[in-house]
């Protein structure tokens, strides 16, 4: 696992809560911000997921990892669950 956009383009903070963001939207049609977190929880988040990758160690936290953790965490219902209810 790399915590990289491509091999050449490692992800920094902003670039990996953009995806994370983008990612919850698509998923839970919420931001991470949407959700509660303040930009100084977003911001430790992405730190925390990003470490392993610049200290070498095979544990990092990809967007999508880290949207299906958050997900669970907090029960959150996938839009497309939302949408089979409402109809």
């Amino acid at each position: 696992m790399s915590c990289a956009m491509s091999e050449e383009q490692p992800y920094t903070p902003e670039s990996w809560l953009a995806e994370v963001n983008q990612l919850m939207l698509k998923q839970y049609c919420i931001t991470l911000e949407d959700g509660g977190c303040s930009k100084e929880d977003e911001l430790r988040y992405a730190q925390q997921a990003l470490e392993g990758a610049e200290n070498g160690s095979p544990i990092c936290e990809t967007p999508q990892e880290f949207v299906d953790w958050y997900g669970e965490k907090y029960d959150l219902d996938r839009g497309t669950d939302w949408m089979t209810y409402r109809d």
